[in-house]
């Protein structure tokens, strides 16, 4: 009997952790599919290209990375304003 509680258990978890995958993903391609709509001054007013939108939605994006890049490059970040 205790092997099939054991069992149970085990399967509960794998169950709950593929569930929270599973949303993780379906938020994620909402997310995408919502920056994707941006235009391409608007995805540059918040620090992204179109090209890094599924990075960042994925990993994150490291603000002082990107102030780091883009003063490296001599472009303003609209820290400012």
């Amino acid at each position: 009997m205790t092997n099939v509680r054991a069992m149970t258990r085990r399967l509960r978890r794998v169950g709950s952790a593929r569930r929270q995958r599973l949303h993780r993903r379906r938020a994620e391609q909402r997310a995408i599919a919502e920056l994707s709509t941006y235009s391409d001054a608007r995805l540059q007013d918040i620090g992204l290209s179109r090209g890094a939108i599924a990075h960042a939605v994925r990993h994150g994006r490291n603000g002082s990375d990107a102030y780091a890049a883009a003063g490296a490059a001599g472009k303003s970040t609209g820290a400012g304003r």
